[in-house]
This record gives structure tokens, sequence and C-alpha cells, in this order.
């Protein structure tokens, strides 16, 4: 009966660590992020378990060999008069080595049977339960040291996702995205690679995600995408193709396209972020009637991302002051330091968003080597640098003269950016602009932009404020393009708002974009609300939007269109109608040749409707699509408002 109580006791011991022990490596699979505190707490357990057991035992053992005749080998030292002073240090050590031996899974069987407690079932079996723990969890932390491939294949199989994002390149920018993406409900990260540093691959398991270098993982190959729980109706797939290598961007969400058409995943399942690429060349990646592809796609260089983000989170109109009838009370000069890839992009945006009814306007650009890199640009531009005041000067950003020139401008001076890639430089000329500027008693905001980002300085904080491209939700969830979005359906009038921006041409996108990052914080910042709008905020609302609209097209590389021309495509345009029923022909705007006739001041809009309403007996008014446009980007806020 003795025998068969401590074979259950036993067993049971093991049926309830194996158990434990299968629960861990399941918890630690699906939450590597928290690997380290379940298995601190169990083995500060099991080492104050098996030490109070352990000494209680050596101590025990110590004073049977005490009181008895007849002592083991090493227990003879016993006999010595000065033994009784090492009792206790003997206890200790001894004690300690055998909760060593325990984790290891050589516990010290025979003296806990030589006990009378050992006769007891309920002590056997807690005997062998701090055993046994000890041992699966000595077992558990050199399976997250050494197996991770098993952890990997454990958390894959258990995982009952419904989203999985899958990033392809191993690098601190993509582990900034995953950082921003972990925590989502029922998501799943992997990482792909060719190679990985160890720090990256912790990185990663901290923030709970997967690590995958295999040829099949790097080519996108449907076994892989199976092995990581794709099915056809069941799981929402992202795509970040993130690497450094953007032909590898390209590359890999080709083939990961093919591999889901292979596995007949819905397009509505994906989506794909794509790094390295313009816009209109991520299109190919959509989804269509006679083209399998991507249910949504969003592409980006980063340098153009940091551009948009600088005037999204800093808008030009928040640096100037307006009167309560929407017209400017300030000039504006905006100083640009830098004019690599990234400056070329902010001043677009720059030029794009800082036109204002009732402000002048001029750019000041420092580069020493702009003659060198701004070649293609200023041919591709010319028409913008024709129409606006923007002067460059050969120097340095912490040179005299362009101190001298914040000094000249120091009251007009009101928007200031740091092209600069690198950031330590970049910051020190901030402070010194900013310090300058409060000796001559003005206070200016300095923003520095790389392809990693924003910062604004400013001389009312110490720290800086920082919106980064792959800390932010805007490049995950399209939010930057929600307004856009909408005020594109509201254009198009169709059914659905993603599925007309889908439809979207490119250039249309870049157009509601334009509008919206221009329009909406102008609008806040006069606090022009449809009920309360007068007549004069209207018309001087509708003016800068019109200088908008011709700044938006100069830096997309359109020049004004001649009347002569206008009137023979107007001509054209007739007699394909009178030959066809129907024409082809945009009137007002040749995209081959990059011409708008409607690139012209505002008093000159009147002229311009007239004429194509002679001959073509339409009712068109071009300041009246400008009025409209005002109107429906104050109804579209007002109706976000009120969701």
């Amino acid at each position: 009966m003795i025998y068969d109580s401590h074979f259950i006791s036993i067993l049971a011991a093991w049926v309830i660590s194996i158990v434990l022990f299968a629960t861990l490596i399941i918890y630690l699979a699906k939450h590597p992020h928290k690997r380290t505190m379940p298995l601190k707490t169990i083995f500060v357990l099991m080492f104050l378990g098996g030490t109070a057991m352990y000494c209680a035992f050596r101590y025990r053992e110590l004073i049977q060999a005490v009181n008895s005749q007849s002592k083991s080998h090493y227990l003879e030292w016993t006999n010595s008069e000065n033994a009784p002073l090492f009792y206790i240090p003997y206890v200790i050590v001894r004690s300690v080595i055998d909760v060593g031996l325990m984790f290891y899974g050589r516990g010290d069987n025979s003296t806990f049977y030589s006990m009378p407690e050992a006769k007891n079932p309920a002590a056997v079996f807690l005997f062998w339960l701090i055993q046994l723990i000890a041992f699966y969890t000595a077992a558990s932390a050199l399976l997250i040291r050494f197996g991770n491939d098993l952890l990997r294949w454990i958390r894959i199989k258990t995982s009952n996702v419904s989203n999985v994002d899958l990033i392809f390149g191993i690098n601190s920018d993509s582990l900034a995205l995953g950082r921003n993406i972990a925590g989502a409900n029922h998501n799943m990260i992997i990482y792909v690679d060719s190679v990985s540093e160890e720090r990256y691959e912790a990185s990663i398991r901290d923030l709970g995600g997967v690590v995958y270098l295999s040829k099949d993982a790097l080519k996108a190959t449907p076994s892989f995408l199976r092995e990581i729980h794709i099915k056809p109706g069941k799981t929402t797939f992202t795509l970040y193709a993130l690497s450094t290598g953007y032909d590898k961007n390209m590359q890999y969400a080709r083939s990961a396209s093919e591999s889901l058409k292979e596995l007949g995943i819905l397009p509505e399942q994906t989506k794909l972020v794509l790094l390295g690429t313009e816009e209109w060349k991520g299109m190919y990646f959509y989804s269509s009637a006679d083209h399998y592809g991507y249910g949504s796609v969003e592409s980006f260089y980063d340098f153009d991302f940091s551009a948009r983000l600088l005037i999204h989170e800093y808008p030009l109109c928040n640096a100037i002051n307006f009167d309560e009838n929407g017209l400017a009370k300030d000039d504006m000069t905006v100083l640009i330091v830098g004019f690599g890839r990234l400056g070329h992009e902010v001043l677009r945006k720059v030029v794009a968003s800082g036109q204002f009814e009732g402000s002048n306007f001029h750019v000041a650009i420092y580069d020493p080597n702009f003659e060198n890199r701004a070649g293609f640009f200023m041919s591709q531009y010319s028409a913008m640098f024709k129409n606006y005041k923007i002067t460059f000067e050969p120097r340095e950003g912490r040179c005299v003269e362009m101190f001298q020139f914040i000094e000249e401008n120091a009251a007009t001076l009101k928007y200031i950016v740091i092209c600069l890639d690198n950031r330590d430089t970049a910051r020190d000329i901030a402070v010194q602009m900013i310090d300058r500027l409060n000796t001559l008693g003005y206070s200016r905001n300095v923003y520095t932009c790389d392809s990693k980002g924003v910062r604004c300085y400013s001389q009312h904080t110490e720290e800086c404020e920082s919106h980064w491209l792959y800390d932010s939700d805007l490049i995950c969830s399209g939010e930057l393009d929600r307004y856009a979005m909408e005020l594109n359906h509201r254009y198009v009038g169709g059914k659905d708002a993603k599925e007309d921006w889908k439809q979207c041409a490119y250039f249309d996108r870049m157009s509601s974009r334009a509008s919206v990052d221009y329009l909406i914080p102008l609008i806040r910042k006069i606090k022009a609300d449809k009920g309360s709008l007068t007549q004069e905020q209207r018309e001087n609302l509708a003016k800068s939007e019109h200088l908008r609209w011709c700044a938006f097209h100069y830096t997309s590389g359109f020049d004004a269109m001649g009347k002569d021309e206008f009137v023979e495509r107007i001509n054209s345009y007739l007699e394909e109608i009178r030959e066809n029923g129907k024409s082809r022909i945009r009137i007002t705007k040749d995209i081959d040749t990059r011409k708008h006739v409607c690139l012209v001041d505002w008093d000159e809009l009147d002229e311009i409707s007239d004429l194509e309403n002679s001959l073509t007996g339409g009712k068109r008014d071009y300041k009246e699509l400008d009025r409209a446009n005002i109107d429906m980007i104050i109804e579209l806020i007002n109706d976000d408002e009120e969701k």
C-alpha cells in the first residue's frame, strides 16, 4: 500500500510538472517578449523551496551523524571538538550544491529516502514536484537560449491570429515599425531577411515577433505563406517591404503577389506598404479586373514622405497671422538649409503650401553644393523657379552670410527647415538659429527633416518634438490620406471612398492630398465654419486656394498654356465630338506637355471661363470651382467633427 501511494505521488508530480512545462513552453513561444518574468519567478520559487528542503535534509543528516557511533566517511570531521562551528556552513554549502544538482536533474534522492518523511506520500509528492519543476525550468531556459527555431514553430502552430504582418528587411527602421504595430489584436509579426544581427533578433523577440532567414521565406513561396497561416478568406495579410535595397522590395512584393494568387488569397485580404518607389509605380501592384494584386497599396520614398509629414504636422499657415476675413497679415519668408533629394521635396511642399492671399512669398536656400545637386530638379521644375522668388546661396548653414540674412529678414522669416543627413549638425544649427532670433526679439520654431522623420526645436522647450516615419501611425493606417480620400470620393460621387481612391489616377491623388494638406489647417486657423462663413471670408479663401492650386501645378512640373493653344484645343475637342460623339481631350490641361490654361492670376480666370463658354456653349466658371472647393472642405471638416 505504501508502495502504491508512493508511486501515485511520484506519478502525480511527473504529470503536473510536464503539464506545467508544456504550458510554459507554449506561453513563451506565443509571448516571447514576456519570457523573463515567468522563468525568473518559477526559478526563485524552486530555488527557495529546494534550498529549504535540502537544508532540512542536511541538518537532520548532520544531527544523526553526530549522535551516531558509525559515521559516513565524509562526516568523520564531526568528531572534532571544533566541529559545531562548521555545522551551519556545512549545511548551507551542501544545500547549495544539492540545489544546483537538482536543477541539473541530479537531485540527491537517497538522502530524502533515508528520512522518516519519505514514508509520507504528500512529502514524496512535494519532493518530486520541486525536483521536476526545477529541472524543467532549467530546460526551458536552455530551450529559449538555443531553441528559437522550435519556439518559432510552436508559436506559429498554436497561434490563432486574424492578422499577419510580414516585414521584409531587418533594420532599425523596420524594428521601429514593428514596435508601432506590436500588440494589435490577434496580429503576428514576422520578419524576413537574408541575415540578421543578434541585437535585432533580440529586439524582435522582445516585441513578440519571429524571424525567418530561410530560402523559402526570402522568395515568399506558397509553402512559406502556408506555414505562417495565410489562408483564403481567413487571414488579413499585410506586407511591409522595407529593405534598404529598393529593387529587392519590388521583387519581393511581386513574388509574394504570385504566391498569394497561387494560394487563392482574395485581394481584399491583402495590403502592401512598399518603400523605395514613386506612388505611380506602386499602383502596378493594385488588384484590378484583369490583374491580380493587393487590395490596398501604399508606396513611398522616405524623403518624400518626410517632407509631407513636415507640412502635415507643421502647416505654414500656422506660422503667420490672418485677419477676420481670412486675409494674410504677414509676408512669408522660408529658409531651407541643405538641398539634396530631401531638400528638393521640402521646397516643392513649402512652395505648394505657402501661398496665401495678402502675403508675399520668398524662399532662401543655403547649400554649398546646390549647383551640382539641382541640375535636373531646376530643369524639371523651371516654371516654379520662374514664378516664385527662390534664391540660392552656395554656403553652409553656419556661415556668416546666413546669419546676416536672418538678422535682415527676422520680421518676415516665419519658417525654417534644415535638411541635413547629419542629425547632430542639424541640431546645432537649429539651436544657434533659435538663440540668435531670440536675441533679436523673435520667437521661431526650427524644423530638422531627414529620411527618418521630423523634429521641431523651440526656445520654449528643452526637448525637441519628434515625429518619426516608422514610429508614426501614418505609415501603417493611411491616416495621412483620410481626408484626401474623402475629398476625392465627393468629387467622384462613387459608392465607396476606398474603391474610388483605388481607381484614382496618380496625379489626381496628389491633387487631393495637396488640397486637404493646405485647406484644412488654414480653415481651422481662421475658424471658418459653414454656418458663420462670411462672403468675404469665402472669397479670400477661394483666392488663397487658387494660389495654392497654381503652386501645386508649378511644383508638379506644369507651366501656363497660352490662349492661342487653348483655343486650338477647344476646336480639336469640338471636332472630335462631331466625328465620334465624344472626345478624350481635356481642353484646359495637356498632360503630355504639362501645361494648364488656368495657371493665371485670379482676376484672369473670368476671361478663361468666358472664352471657353463662347466656343463650347457651356457655363464654366473657374472661380466658382475654387469657391466650391472651400465649401466642400468645410463640409468635410464639419462631418468629421460630428462623428
